[in-house]
């Protein structure tokens, strides 16, 4: 995978021996969330307040995801692994050269991207607590405005269990400690109703038929909006998908080839 040749427009850097590689399909990516977000607040009709939020959107975009890829990575590097980190559209990621050993070590790589973002919350907020950042420009009040909420997001959602998110690899590992087979099927089963729950919320809001109780306004945030509800809605197709998959493969490498009344002693 690092041997590949460099593509057009893509960005390749070291970083305390972590390759990070930056794809073209990145720009794309994070240029249509911003220029949804232009389209949420009403920006599209003035080209250059549009603009200002596209590019800004991109920068604290990147920044973002570098911080949540580079946490596990270095997680990884101290226990003396090497790992590729890709930034580029769903597939991104941190690609080591192997899996730690250790449960306890694996845990506290998946628990890495979330503790991250919330680090990076927490130093937005206290930083500008303390030097008062944000009120210089227009273009740091937009730039505090998103590192806070895509962090604060980003850390409660990829928390949740719910395979592949971090939290849903946690999940696995503590799972599959008292019983590999069932801990691995009731993740993914899990992860399934858990996803499909919240996309189910997201659609009802979007039909307007929200459950009263829901439209409180402390719990409101949890219901998602049109781009999370749809991006919900795949993820818990892709977890059916992997939970009837795995099971097919676990329950067939259990099989009794015998599964029938033939006497122990017929059986070669």
């Amino acid at each position: 995978m690092t041997n590949l040749p460099k593509s057009p427009l893509e960005i390749r850097f070291g970083f305390l021996g972590i390759k990070v590689q930056i794809k073209p399909l990145f720009w794309l990516f994070a240029g249509f969330f911003a220029l949804f977000l232009a389209y949420q607040v009403g920006a599209l009709a003035n080209p250059p307040v549009a603009g200002l939020i596209i590019a800004v959107d991109i920068v604290c975009f990147l920044i973002s995801i570098l911080v949540g890829y580079l946490a596990p990575a270095l997680i990884y590097r101290s226990y003396n692994l090497r790992s590729l980190v890709i930034v580029q559209d769903f597939g991104g990621g941190v690609f080591p050269e192997a899996e730690p050993p250790l449960r306890l070590q694996r845990i506290m790589v998946a628990a890495a991207t979330p503790l991250a973002h919330l680090g990076l919350y927490a130093l937005v907020f206290y930083s500008d607590q303390q030097m008062n950042w944000k009120n210089n420009n227009v273009v740091t009040q937009l730039a505090y405005l998103l590192l806070q909420l895509m962090n604060f997001y980003w850390a409660i959602i990829l928390s949740l269990p719910i395979y592949p998110f971090p939290g849903g690899r946690i999940m696995m590992e503590i799972t599959t400690y008292f019983n590999r087979k069932w801990g691995i099927l009731f993740t993914l089963g899990f992860s399934f109703v858990l996803a499909t729950a919240i996309a189910a919320l997201g659609w009802l809001r979007y039909l307007n038929q929200t459950p009263p109780f829901l439209k409180e306004p402390n719990i409101d945030f949890i219901t998602p909006g049109i781009l999370g509800t749809v991006i919900f809605t795949w993820l818990a197709l892709r977890c059916y998908q992997t939970f009837t998959q795995t099971r097919k493969l676990l329950m067939a490498q259990t099989a009794d080839p015998y599964d029938d009344d033939t006497p122990p002693w017929e059986r070669s």
